[in-house]
């Protein structure tokens, strides 16, 4: 299952982005929980609930990412 996570940025990769919510069988990869985050569709970044980063996502969860780079968050223009 797949859904849409607010980012509080309007434009952008990271706000249209599809997320699936995490489970027993694919528990969370920041904090291991199988409830309340989400995994990013093509597996770049995790929503996490329980561990915070610098990047708040305005659903009360942390955006962290996988790939050990600082994520390109959208940009106005």
């Amino acid at each position: 299952m797949t859904t849409r996570i607010p980012t509080g940025r309007p434009q952008g990769a990271l706000a249209d982005a599809l997320w699936r919510a995490v489970t027993n069988q694919t528990p969370c990869p920041i904090c291991g929980g199988n409830a309340g985050c989400f995994v990013h569709e093509e597996d770049a970044f995790a929503s996490c609930v329980k561990h915070a980063s610098d990047w708040p996502l305005i659903n009360g969860t942390w955006l962290h990412p996988l790939t050990g780079r600082a994520p390109e968050l959208a940009q106005a223009g």
